[in-house]
């Protein structure tokens, strides 16, 4: 997506967050190229589950079917100190989907600016991220059952790294197509 940004020229750093909270990569492509970004958005949206340990990939949780899980060791403070490093990683997650595929705002929207309309951007934004972990952690945990760790590992390098590659190819044709048009 980074080479997207660089060859349509969009402003900012290519590797920024900024430059993709600003401009929405879902303008910025052809048609070609929004096929592309779907399967981009659709493989991590597979790999949502596997980042957070929740849903069908809750290994670590496992208590009985692997080693009475990995967590079964700790208690009081390093059992809340994992509990928040798996809570705080699932929020990381949200907020990356949130602002790469989900970057509007409400400046955008309403074409004003402010300290009112920045306020309730901040809660318009933290709302995105709370719809984007229940769709994609909370209801994904409990709609599957777990999966075991070869179905797992057949699941990631199979679906989502082909899916990922299949987006990736869209967005490059696509990009080659609309510079050969423009030059």
């Amino acid at each position: 997506m980074a080479w997207v940004a660089f060859q349509a020229e969009k402003p900012g750093v290519p590797f920024s967050m900024e430059t993709f909270t600003t401009t929405s990569i879902w303008f910025s492509v052809g048609k070609i190229g929004l096929f592309g970004v779907a399967c981009l958005f659709l493989s991590l949206i597979m790999v949502i589950p596997g980042e957070t340990a929740k849903g069908p990939m809750d290994i670590p949780e496992a208590k009985t079917e692997i080693l009475d899980g990995l967590i079964i060791e700790y208690s009081g403070v390093n059992l809340a100190m994992l509990k928040l490093t798996f809570a705080l990683r699932a929020l990381a997650i949200s907020v990356f989907v949130t602002s790469r595929f989900v970057p509007w705002s409400l400046v955008g929207i309403l074409g004003t600016g402010g300290v009112v309309v920045a306020f309730f951007d901040f809660f318009f934004f933290w709302t995105k991220v709370f719809i984007v972990q229940v769709i994609f952690v909370t209801v994904m945990r409990t709609a599957f059952g777990r999966l075991k760790i070869w179905q797992a590992s057949s699941f990631y390098l199979i679906n989502a790294t082909g899916l990922a590659l299949i987006g990736m190819l869209l967005l490059s044709i696509d990009v080659m197509i609309s510079s050969r048009l423009l030059g």
